[in-house]
């Protein structure tokens, strides 16, 4: 990711200044909105240089609001993933529902700001969910006397070839037009590469207020060890098999244990609703959750920076009345 290498060491060395006097703390609240697969999951990972929510080709696949901290100097950010913001018709149940409205609401609550558009995809065909997005989020800070600064986020900038990119211009007004809002800034930018994650990242730290931090200086989440883990294993499952399966795929905690080696064993459930759906999930002979493992082992290795065993086992979800599942539940447990 973006800012990897330097995240933790921003970290160490904040707290003080040079001359080893405690720095004055500042802190900002950056809440991140968009339409369903806007990047804005893979944004968060970026700028905070760490895996800290769900990111895939899956729309509306972030589950929770993930916070991801970056510390940099004496100004500690927390990102808040909110999941992505849909009108109303396209609410799939009542829980879509609430995840969406939530999100919303979300933005009344902090300092700064983060619209996050697919400019790619909304170069090809204009979506309009993007600017219903924007409208909705004028709404909720409309009763505020100061609401929160609004910065433009133009994700995915590297798909667009440079013949086109003179279109960003009437997208941006389209935006500005479309909720009243005068966005502060606009950075076009590549989650996946990190171009222009940087300025971004400068301009948010510029804007964080004199307060205490929220978080040690050397965290980049508030989860623990095993949500983070869930989270990592979701993004390889819905990579793996984004083309075949729905939404109602689920990710349990089973166990995690510590080897005296340094080593952890991870054992998860993969939880789907059908058996042809457990047959695509297990795949021939077992090809695909073995990738899938490959690959989430891989990333569970960087991200806890340690050897993992990892158990995946692909179930059936258990045919209860008003079932309804909660990966945080079963993290917290442990």
């Amino acid at each position: 990711r973006a800012w990897d290498a330097t995240a933790r060491a921003d970290a160490r060395d904040g707290a003080r200044g040079d001359d080893g006097a405690r720095r004055v703390e500042k802190f900002s609240r950056v809440g991140v909105l968009g339409a369903p697969n806007a990047g804005k999951s893979a944004l968060a990972c970026a700028l905070v240089g760490d895996a800290v929510s769900a990111v895939s080709r899956k729309t509306n696949t972030t589950r929770t609001r993930a916070l991801g901290v970056r510390t940099v100097g004496d100004a500690q950010v927390v990102f808040v993933d909110a999941p992505g913001i849909v009108g109303r018709e396209h609410y799939r149940n009542a829980a879509h529902a609430r995840k969406v409205e939530d999100a919303t609401a979300l933005a009344s609550e902090c300092d700064a700001l983060v619209f996050v558009v697919d400019a790619a995809r909304q170069l090809e065909r204009r979506d309009l969910r993007v600017l219903e997005a924007v409208r909705k989020t004028r709404a909720a800070l409309g009763e505020m006397r100061a609401p929160p600064e609004a910065v433009l986020v133009l994700n995915k900038v590297d798909k667009i070839p440079k013949e086109r990119r003179a279109g960003l211009t009437k997208m941006v007004d389209d935006f500005r037009a479309a909720g009243d809002f005068e966005f502060a800034r606009v950075f076009p930018v590549s989650a996946l590469t990190g171009a222009g994650t940087r300025a971004l990242m400068d301009h948010i730290v510029a804007g964080a207020r004199e307060a205490p931090w929220e978080f040690d200086a050397t965290s980049t989440s508030d989860m623990t060890p095993a949500q983070r883990a869930l989270e990592i294993v979701r993004e390889s499952v819905y990579d793996g098999v984004h083309e075949d399966l729905p939404y109602g795929i689920d990710i349990a905690h089973v166990s995690w244990e510590d080897f005296r080696n340094g080593d952890a064993r991870i054992e998860q459930n993969i939880l789907v609703d059908t058996a042809s759906q457990r047959k695509i999930v297990v795949g021939k002979s077992g090809e695909v959750v073995g990738r899938i493992g490959i690959n989430a082992r891989a990333m569970l290795e960087r991200a806890l920076n340690r050897k993992v065993h990892l158990i995946l086992n692909v179930r059936l979800k258990k045919k209860k009345k008003n079932y309804r599942s909660d990966d945080v539940v079963f993290a917290e447990q442990y």
